[in-house]
């Protein structure tokens, strides 16, 4: 639980510049949320986690110099208090597997992601884990095949 005034601490990882500033208008009228910094390519994700200790990365799956599952293997590893959550465009189960057993908390896809991500970070940054609704129906579907 958050004290009063404290706000959670996001870095936002993602090679498009315009889904980074739309997530940072999202974050700034969100009063519990705060946006600490952005990094248009995996590296740089992990080089801004380790300086700024972000308590939520958003980690997009496709970008370059270093993709967002080795990115997120490796803030994992150096940070382990740093909780990472996936925002990707793919809903693909072997891909969500994969994040996973690299350290993410959770993912949110991107069609998904403006009436969830709000909901998901408070989730992840709780200690809960958080799959958007297309990854719960997609599992849930699988079970009973």
């Amino acid at each position: 639980m958050l004290n009063r005034g404290d706000k959670i601490r996001v870095l936002i990882a993602d090679d498009r510049q315009l889904l980074r500033s739309g997530l940072r208008a999202l974050f700034c009228r969100t009063p519990d949320i705060e946006c600490v910094g952005e990094a248009s390519d995996g590296r740089e994700a992990v080089e801004l986690a380790s300086r700024l200790t972000p308590d939520i990365v958003t980690m997009d799956f496709d970008m370059p110099r270093l993709d967002g599952l080795q990115a997120t293997g490796q803030i994992c590893a150096q940070q382990p208090n740093v909780r990472i959550l996936i925002v990707a465009m793919s809903y693909d189960e072997g891909l969500v597997r994969r994040a996973l057993e690299c350290g993410a908390k959770g993912y949110v896809t991107k069609l998904d992601m403006y009436d969830e991500l709000v909901p998901a970070i408070r989730a992840v940054h709780g200690g809960q884990s958080y799959f958007s609704t297309r990854i719960a129906l997609l599992w849930n579907g699988n079970k009973s095949s």
